[in-house]
Order: C-alpha cells, then structure tokens, then sequence
C-alpha cells in the first residue's frame, strides 16, 4: 500500500531525493539546470511545499505544490521513480486534496508538455479539466512543446475522489485522512520522471 506524508527535509534526505531524481535525463525542463544546488533550493524555497509517496518504508515518489499562493492556486507535479501511475489515482488525489485543505487552495493547476501523453491522460482520468494550450510553452531535449494546461477547483476534487474511492484495492490511511481505496498516478516520459506537471 503507498501512503503519503509532509516531506522532512535534511541533509541525509536531501541527497537520497537527488540520486533518485538523478536517474532522469531532465529534471522539469532545459531552462532549468539540474544540478544539486538548484535542486536543494527547489525543496527549500517558502513557496513550494512536498509530500512524498511512501511504500513498505520507502519513498517511490513525490508530490509538489509550487508557487503556492494561498487561498488561490498551485502548480501540481506528481513524480513516481518507478515510472508506474496506473492503479494509483487515488493516493494521488489525497495529496492533492492535502494541499488544497492544507493552504485553502481554491484550484490546483498542471502543465504538460505534448512529450508527455501519458500524463495528459492520467490528468483527464483523475478529473482535471483541459484549459488551454501555451504554444511552445516546454523546452526539452532542445526541442520546444507545445504545453497543456489542466485545471483542477476543490468541488471537482470532491467529485474526483468519491468517484476513485469506489476503485478495488484500499490505501494505508495517511495525514488523518481515513482513505478508500488505491489509484493511479500520471505516466512519465523516458526522459524526466513520470508525473503531472
């Protein structure tokens, strides 16, 4: 059963994340470098808060809020190592749920970029809505993608998670949510670890 909770930041966590992360030819995109030090002011920056997906005691994965403004909105990233999204729907809608609840958020927003299908299908199967397209929004590998942008407000979250809450495996109960049952993430690209961006 995966769960999720706050991630714990320190020094010893911070250079696990950064191996697993590591194994990715990209992090988000070529405008950001992948190196160490970004990466650590990604986790540490005031704006960006993180859960991380945890199985049998290991972390297989993250979840992101950054640029959080609260009250409003934020931008979504889902990330698994394993590359594996189906079946996991519902432990993701909690973590989104979790920063909705937790900074009164009133939509949550995922861009993806057209290199990433799988992931535009995880967004539309988990309930986030088409909202429109930023022409050569991504620069990956070189090359410039066309990105979408999904929309997910707190009512479609609610209607989101009774639907996947009627799915057949359960998930661990976590954050003191009394959860149902276990859903599938949104697919990764070979390149970049797999998820909503």
């Amino acid at each position: 059963m995966i769960e999720f909770r706050p991630l714990v930041l320190s020094k010893e966590k911070i250079e696990s994340l950064w191996k697993d992360f590591s194994q990715f030819s990209q992090v988000f995109d070529d405008v950001v470098p992948k190196t160490f030090e970004v990466f650590q002011q990604t986790l540490m920056h005031p704006y960006n808060a993180f859960d991380e997906f945890v199985e049998d005691g290991v972390t297989v994965g993250m979840a992101s809020a950054m640029g959080i403004r609260p009250g409003v909105d934020a931008v979504i990233h889902l990330t698994m190592f394993d590359r594996r999204l189906r079946g996991r729907e519902l432990v993701f809608l909690m973590a989104l749920g979790d920063f909705m609840v937790r900074y009164k958020l009133r939509r949550v927003t995922a861009f993806i970029s057209d290199d990433n299908p799988m992931a535009q299908k995880l967004a539309r199967r988990i309930g986030f809505v088409h909202e429109g397209t930023m022409r050569a929004g991504m620069k990956r590998g070189g090359k410039f993608w066309d990105t979408q942008m999904f929309g997910m407000l707190i009512e479609e979250l609610a209607d989101a998670l009774k639907a996947h809450a009627a799915g057949p495996a359960s998930v661990a109960e976590t954050n003191g949510h009394k959860p149902a049952e276990e859903g599938p993430p949104l697919e990764p690209t070979p390149a970049e670890p797999g998820g909503v961006r």
